[in-house]
């Protein structure tokens, strides 16, 4: 079975992201390190990536991830491999509640200026009464 460091996953993460978030925010070293051991908990929990594993363990004392690869290369591929994988599936993790506050926000602001569209839009069609406007 081999083994990867975390840190080596966290490093691949950090060059796939501009965490400004980490830098900017007053976040402890340990509440960051909590937060990069749920993401990457929760990418091995993804079917579509835990099925590429016939084994896979996590030992958080040691920081070491212990996994072996259904259809495997060579080593140094695999070992590469492996670290992409965790790192996007990290990358989801953190993007994932950014997107869902993103489309809240956007939903909030225009629905009231659709609204207005459609208001708009319809007292127009109530002016003309029944002559039907075409306009492209």
């Amino acid at each position: 079975m081999a083994s990867i460091n975390y840190d080596s996953i966290y490093s691949r993460f950090f060059t796939k992201v501009e965490a400004f978030d980490f830098l900017y925010e007053s976040m402890t070293e340990d509440l960051m390190a909590e937060f990069m051991r749920a993401w990457l908990r929760s990418s091995i929990a993804y079917p579509y990536i835990r099925r590429l594993f016939s084994e896979v363990s996590m030992d958080d004392e040691n920081s070491v991830i212990t996994y072996t690869l259904r259809y495997t290369i060579d080593d140094f591929s695999d070992e590469e491999f492996v670290q992409e994988v965790l790192a996007y599936g990290m990358v989801y993790c953190w993007l994932e509640p950014k997107v869902k506050s993103i489309t809240n926000i956007y939903q909030n602001f225009t629905s009231s200026e659709q609204k207005l569209r459609k208001i708009f839009f319809l007292s127009q069609f109530a002016v003309l009464g029944n002559l039907t406007v075409y306009s492209f």
